[in-house]
This record gives C-alpha cells, structure tokens and sequence, in this order.
C-alpha cells in the first residue's frame, strides 16, 4: 500500500505523454506529427514542452515521494528501539537500584544502634561519617528511582481530582521542620476552590522538591512565595525565593539530570535529581516547567503549570 503513490505518480506522467502521442498521431498521422511537434508555433509549444518533460518530472516526485516514505518508516522503526531502549533502561536502573538499596537497609538501621552501643568518642566520629554517607547513598538510590519512575506514563487509576489547596498544605507540612529551621516564612496565594487533576504522591513529591530547593537557597529569616493562578485550561503555581539566584546557563540546565546549581555539585549531599524528577512529572500531567531569575543573589522563582478542573465539570473526569 506504501508504494502505491509514488508508482501512480510515475505512471501518470508517462501516461499522459502516451495519451499525447496516440492522439497526435491519430489526428495528423506520423509524419504530420513530427512537423507538429516541432512546429515554432508558440501557443503550443509550452504544453508540448510539459507534456515531453512530464514523465521525466513525474518520475523524480516519484522517487522523492518513495524516499520519503522510506524515510518515514525507518523513523518509526528507529523510534520504537529507541523507546524499547529507554524502557530497559529504566528497568536496569529499577533492577539495580533495589538491588543496591537492600544492602543499605539494615546498614542504616544498625549503624545508629552500633553507635549508641559504643562508648568510645574516637569510634563515634568514625560511625557518624559512616552513618552520613550510608543516609546520602540511600537517599541518591532513592532518588534515581524516582527519576525512573516518573518517566512512566500514568493510567486512569493514577490520577485524581483534587484541590490546589490540600496538596499545597500537605507539602508545607512534609517541611515544617527545614521552615523552622531556617526561620524562613511561607506565604500562600491561591484560590481554596482550584481543582487540578493529577497524581497526588508524585504532585506533592514535585512541590516538595521546590519547596526544599526554595528553603536551601533561602536567606536565614527570609520568605518564599507560593502563588497560583488560572485560566479556562491550565492552572500556573509558582515557588519563589529571594535568595541565590540563578545565571542564565544554570536556567537552561538546571532540568538536567544530575545538575547541580550550586557550589555543592560534587558533593554526595546533593544528587541533582530533585529538578529533573519535577521536570518528568509536570510533563506527565500535561503541562510544564521553567525557572526565572534576575539574576545571582537575587532570587529565583520556578513555575509549573497543571490542568484545571471546574466543579462544574469534575463528573466527566
């Protein structure tokens, strides 16, 4: 069925050049024809003219048309390994993340009882080293499956109506204690009837993440910002600091896996997947994500945008 059209569009051309000549010839007969044929007659000679070179152009779109459907196909074949690749490359990560972290399992859980044990000051600094990096890892593991399972595509049973406000609330909740820690203020803006569909864990797992990135690069005593507005299709919630800020490469990357912004990028506290795993579940919500900042020492805000559901329309979903 593929090749159907560029064969029709070669045939015709040679086609309507036969047509041509069988028509001449029955009307002038042969000789008379070729007189005709290259006869300077000028109101002729344009269609004489295409119809000679009919064949040969219809024979090159052909060819292209075929080449493009070639083309197409090997596109869609290469598309398909390359979605079977990254399927298995997710699973690798899964496999070898679980694998990684039942080892580390009774690891975090014993050191700390090892070290309450131990009476010996010497040892005790040696066990919280041991315990600090026994935490990062699990938390680096726990965060790179994350990462794979946020590229999974949700189904129906994933998804949820819920309000703006209960998720918001939620997260402040999960850091509560970062809050009070740094001594820094948290003022919501949005309005208590915002419904959005989504995926409730993942949705407070990415409010969260900004949430932390937001308290992290905060000044001690200072303020974020969590706004939300909407329009007839998609609700926008934004996160804003005052602190750091961000350069125009760290804006353009900041999304990346395994970029770090900050000047702990090579330290094992940070794993520079907090913003990568937004990134996949704001686009698995339909929507998306983006940062803006004035520049360094002078904030940044993160803005995402998710769908909205009316009341009015909440029994369809």
């Amino acid at each position: 069925m593929r090749f159907k059209l560029p064969v029709y569009i070669m045939v015709a051309g040679w086609l309507s050049l036969a047509i041509y000549v069988m028509a001449s010839l029955e009307s002038f007969g042969s000789t008379q024809f070729v007189e005709h044929f290259l006869s300077p007659d000028r109101s002729g000679i344009r269609f004489r003219a295409l119809i000679l070179f009919a064949p040969f152009i219809s024979t090159i779109a052909g060819y292209m048309v075929h080449e493009r459907e070639r083309l197409m196909r090997d596109l869609e074949v290469s598309n398909k390994q390359l979605e079977g690749h990254l399927r298995e490359k997710d699973d690798f990560i899964t496999r070898l993340g679980h694998d990684i972290k039942t080892p580390l399992t009774p690891l975090v859980n014993l050191l700390p009882i090892i070290r309450k044990r131990t009476s010996d000051e010497s040892v005790h600094s040696l066990l919280d080293v041991t315990i600090k990096t026994a935490n990062n890892l699990r938390d680096l593991v726990v965060k790179t499956l994350k990462h794979a399972r946020a590229s999974q595509q949700y189904t129906m049973q994933d998804i949820s109506v819920l309000p703006l406000s209960e998720i918001v609330d939620n997260s402040i909740a999960r850091h509560e204690y970062a809050i009070g820690e740094k001594g820094v203020e948290v003022l919501v803006e949005l309005a208590e009837e915002t419904l959005v569909r989504c995926n409730q864990p993942d949705m407070e797992e990415l409010l969260g993440n900004l949430l932390s990135n937001a308290i992290k690069f905060s000044h001690t005593g200072g303020h974020i910002l969590l706004n939300a507005t909407s329009d007839k299709e998609m609700t926008t919630v934004s996160v804003r600091d005052f602190g750091l800020g961000l350069t125009q490469e760290q804006k353009e990357r900041i999304f990346e896996p395994f970029y770090k912004a900050d000047k702990s990028r090579h330290e094992l506290e940070s794993s520079g997947l907090g913003l990568s795993i937004c990134k996949r579940i704001v686009e698995n919500h339909g929507g998306k994500i983006w940062a803006e900042s004035p520049g360094q020492w002078l904030g940044t805000e993160v803005f995402f945008t998710l769908p909205i559901v009316s009341k009015e329309r909440q029994w369809r979903i």
